[in-house]
């Protein structure tokens, strides 16, 4: 029987996908597709679980080894490590904020601190330090503590969330420009390389092989290879071309749909923005909200699609 492995539900032969959160059905829970999103002190790991939930991003918790782990799908990676990113930041946030609401002189602020840097060494960096330590050092200690790093390799725990490369979204236009380009030059090279061989074996052009025969399949095959992939990738790029005047087309709707009902107040409204929230909090922020209503307008958009659209349409409107 199929198994969701999000949600540990059994369903019947011949479904495929959760009816609950549509990730892809497996044969046994045995059968893990999901990626490992963070892992580290339980306490931090389920606050990070409801933070993803509330963003409507389905996680999967489990204890492994004596460390809390939390795994995501593939398609939700990108937006699981950017969501991890603004709960890092708003813990830090909410550290310094309750830190300074306790001290009443200067004096006591450099013995907290003092006493916080002690109590770093000892405890290597857990999650509690973020309640006695400095609004930067919390942030750091917590991004330690994903992926079951410590404090000391910062730089390597930021690399883990960062997104990917592979992430970002191309314009079908771009990508038929770039199929276009390669295969005229893949053409061009195959068709002046075989001239090339034809004028060798002619005598035409004093250029001696050891073995010609062997030369000449090896050379010829090479050269019509390139003659090959060239033509194939013309019409890929015309295809491309016309799924990019459809792309185009969809563009242009959603940006004039964009214009007529939504405005930058509308947005913060929705967003729930508090005066405490850093730049890159209210950018996230907003741009869940601006993804959801375009999402809700123009249904089966593609994730990609719609982060770099809501991305543009942030600019328009906030900056």
């Amino acid at each position: 029987m199929p198994w969701c492995p999000v949600c540990k539900n059994e369903y019947k032969e011949g479904v495929t996908v959760c009816a609950d959160c549509g990730a892809e059905l497996v044969a046994s829970l045995k059968e893990r597709k999901e990626v490992l999103l963070c892992s580290g002190e339980e306490a931090l790991i389920l606050r990070m679980q409801k933070f993803m939930e509330y963003n409507d991003i389905p996680v999967v918790f489990e204890q492994e080894d004596g460390e809390a782990c939390l795994y995501v799908l593939p398609k939700h990676e990108r937006k699981a490590k950017q969501a991890a990113h603004v709960f890092l930041a708003e813990s830090a946030t909410e550290a310094e904020n309750r830190l300074e609401s306790a001290l009443d002189s200067s004096d006591i602020w450099d013995e907290a601190e003092s006493a916080s840097d002690e109590k770093a060494s000892n405890h290597e960096r857990a999650l509690h330090q973020a309640d006695s330590a400095d609004g930067e050092e919390a942030e750091e200690d917590a991004e330690g503590v994903l992926n079951g790093g410590s404090s000391s390799d910062d730089e390597n725990q930021e690399n883990d969330l960062r997104v990917s490369n592979g992430g970002v979204y191309r314009k079908k236009s771009e990508r038929a420009d770039d199929l276009r380009s390669s295969g005229e030059v893949l053409l061009v090279f195959g068709i002046l390389g075989c001239i090339a061989m034809i004028l060798i074996d002619l005598g035409i052009l004093p250029i001696q092989f050891g073995n010609r025969i062997m030369m000449n399949v090896i050379m010829f095959a090479l050269f019509l290879f390139f003659i090959g992939f060239g033509v194939y990738s013309l019409k890929d790029a015309r295809k491309s071309r016309a799924e990019a005047s459809d792309e185009d087309k969809l563009t242009e709707r959603i940006h004039t749909w964009v214009k007529e009902h939504l405005t930058a107040e509308l947005v913060d409204e929705a967003s729930g923005l508090e005066e405490a929230d850093a730049d890159e909090i209210r950018f996230f922020k907003r741009t869940e909200v601006i993804k959801k209503k375009i999402a809700a307008e123009f249904q089966e958009t593609e994730e990609a699609y719609l982060d770099d659209l809501a991305e543009t349409v942030y600019q328009e409107l906030f900056e």
